[in-house]
């Protein structure tokens, strides 16, 4: 059996911060730049967690769109990771669902 990674946000990062793979893929290139943006400081920290929620929301962005992608293009995503499966954890509707490609 070969290697299983699981997409956390490290995983995206580590993916998003590649060039190669930000040209193949618009939604890493777009998870790049809202994952690098600076958070501007405020008193009451409400930027900071309008930040947080923001970026939960382009993870979860980048999950469901590697878990549609044809199995063509999947394999230049695993092949960067060095991983024979990918387990996605995407939440829909509240509800948790796993897809292992």
């Amino acid at each position: 059996m070969g290697k299983t990674v699981t997409l956390t946000p490290m995983v995206i990062r580590y993916l998003a911060d590649k060039p190669e793979l930000r040209e193949q893929f618009p939604f890493l290139k777009f998870a790049a730049y809202e994952l690098g943006r600076k958070v501007k400081r405020s008193c009451c920290g409400k930027a900071k967690r309008k930040s947080g929620i923001a970026q939960i929301k382009v993870l979860e962005t980048v999950r469901a769109s590697i878990a549609h992608l044809p199995t063509d293009r999947l394999k230049i995503i695993k092949d960067a990771l060095g991983a024979d499966e990918l387990i996605i954890i995407l939440m829909v509707q509240g509800q948790r669902i796993t897809h292992r490609k």
